[in-house]
């Protein structure tokens, strides 16, 4: 199961007591999250930078995921050791490797 979206932050219950958490850097950014079928979190990605940024789609393939996101301009956006310049407006996509 892929679930991705956009925020200022979230916890998620999973099969433990214990959510996982993340919040955003500043304005809205995306988490994209891989999960079993009991709910078990299998892999977790959060991005953004300190302006407004947004998971638009995804699409699980092969163990990739292919995305495609939007920022409204301003800072730069962060993806793990990858980052966006600062800037106007953006649209991206993104390829992201959860195996």
């Amino acid at each position: 199961i892929l679930i991705y979206g956009h925020g200022y932050g979230s916890s998620f219950w999973v099969d433990s007591d214990s959510p996982l958490s993340y919040v955003s850097k500043g304005g809205t950014d995306f988490f994209l999250f891989r999960a079993n079928r009991r709910g078990r979190i299998k892999s977790f990605i959060a991005g953004g930078g300190a302006g407004t940024d947004y998971l638009t789609d995804a699409a699980f393939y092969e163990g990739q995921v292919f995305t495609l996101g939007h920022n409204l301009g301003g800072p730069s956006v962060e993806f793990r050791n990858k980052s966006l310049p600062e800037g106007r407006p953006q649209v991206w996509l993104g390829l992201f490797n959860f195996d």
